[in-house]
Formats: structure tokens, sequence, C-alpha cells
């Protein structure tokens, strides 16, 4: 008969044993598993807000984040990424539309104007839904790119 404590050896020697992306895999599985909804209130817990000056960085883990930097009266969100190399399975999760507006409520609390942004023309429609407006389109950039608004 195997022992409590020879279980938990072997436990924790197979733990070892597992390399980062081998853990990363089991988690990235087990998210997928679960309902939409809750794997937004999920990644929600994990929000980070860190600021420098002028800079806010908003992040999940190592998962997804937005740069904002303060201009006068208004914010510049210069950065959304979401997932790294080869975890594309987190995009169109709701991941994005959750820190916009985690960058929104910080843009309201310091009382800005606007959230002004740049994009490529394929991701107009995923800023609209989050209530930007396209103010100008820039044909002279590869790929062409658009500057998108929030007036709050």
């Amino acid at each position: 008969m195997v022992s409590r404590y020879d279980r938990t050896r072997f436990i924790r020697s197979l733990k070892s044993k597992l390399d980062a992306q081998e853990i990363y895999d089991l988690a990235l599985a087990k998210f997928n598993k679960m309902p939409a909804k809750d794997k937004l209130s999920e990644f929600a817990k994990y929000i980070e807000v860190k600021e420098s000056k002028k800079e806010f960085k908003i992040s999940i883990k190592n998962f997804a984040s937005v740069y904002l930097d303060k201009i006068g009266g208004n914010f510049y969100l210069y950065s959304l990424v979401v997932g790294n190399k080869g975890t594309s399975a987190l995009q169109r999760s709701g991941i994005g539309t959750l820190l916009l507006a985690k960058a929104k409520e910080i843009a309201l609390h310091n009382k800005a104007h606007s959230i002004f942004l740049d994009c490529t023309i394929d991701k107009i429609p995923f800023y609209e839904k989050s209530g930007y407006k396209e103010i100008t389109r820039n044909q002279h950039t590869v790929p062409i790119s658009a500057v998108m608004q929030l007036v709050l």
C-alpha cells in the first residue's frame, strides 16, 4: 500500500518535472473549458494598475496589457495586447473589452476629456463596440491606420 507521504512526494516530483510550458498548457486547457462569463470574472480578479507620473499600465498577469499616457486633458492609449505569442485562444474572449473598460474608468477618474488611439483598419470594429469613433484615416502608412477617439 502506498502511503500518503509517498503519494505527496510522487506528485511533487511530477510537478517539478513539468516545465513552464506544460503548466501553461494545462491552465489554458482548463480556462478554455470555462463559460465566457466565468472567464471574464476570473480575469477581472487579476487586473493590476501601475501608475508612474502620467503613464498607466493596466495588466492581467502576463496575458494582457494596456498602456495609457495622459497628455493635457486627454489620454492616449498606445498599446493593447491580449495574449502572448501562441496564445490566440485568449483573443475574442472579452479580455480586451475588459481592459478598455478599466482604461475608461482610469481616464474618468483623472478627469480626462477623451481617449485617443491609433489602430489598423481591421481593428476599427472592435474599438467601435466600446464606443470609440474614427476621426481620421492615414492612407500613407502600411498597413493603413486610423485614429479613434472616445469622448468621455
